[in-house]
């Protein structure tokens, strides 16, 4: 994923996460078009309330318009 289309505090956060995880991040959001899951391809990322990391990007199926929340403290981070 190209982190240059993240807010700096959208990198920071995101960068906080380990590389195995954001892995299965973007590897799991659902398309409501595909119905199922899918991987993220990502245009834009931001921080928004409550300091929860809004990723918004296009199915790498059909192209649709999908998002994927990762709320603060969602224990992302210590999974290994």
């Amino acid at each position: 994923m190209k982190t240059s289309n993240l807010t700096p505090k959208a990198k920071k956060r995101w960068d906080k996460i380990p590389v195995g995880v954001q892995t299965k991040i973007l590897e799991n959001v659902w398309c409501t078009n595909c119905m199922h899951g899918i991987r993220i391809e990502v245009e834009s990322g931001k921080m928004i309330a409550d300091g929860d990391l809004l990723l918004e990007g296009r199915c790498n199926e059909c192209g649709a318009k999908v998002v994927r929340l990762i709320e603060p403290e969602d224990g992302l981070e210590n999974q290994i």
